[in-house]
């Protein structure tokens, strides 16, 4: 239980309000995906810093597009811009 709390508040503490009031859920992982692809990381090298497989990495950024409802990753952009997620 302490380790799903910490987890909450670190997901509360590092997303950007329009995520907080429930417009858009994503998970801390998730976010942390998305952050990596703002930076310009490729899946591979999410997965080597992430230390996640490359499956896993996928399957993260399919529920990034589709909860924030694009196709692209120049669209993952964009959003994560007007979203403030730096």
């Amino acid at each position: 239980m302490r380790l799903e709390s910490q987890t909450l508040i670190m997901e509360l503490e590092i997303t950007p309000s329009q995520i907080q009031n429930g417009t858009i859920h994503l998970t801390f992982r998730e976010m942390e995906v998305l952050r990596y692809i703002v930076k310009g990381y490729s899946n591979k090298e999410i997965s080597n810093e992430m230390n996640r497989s490359a499956n896993t990495i996928k399957t993260h950024i399919k529920n990034i597009y589709s909860k924030l409802q694009i196709n692209r990753r120049v669209h993952a952009l964009i959003k994560a811009k007007e979203l403030n997620i730096t």
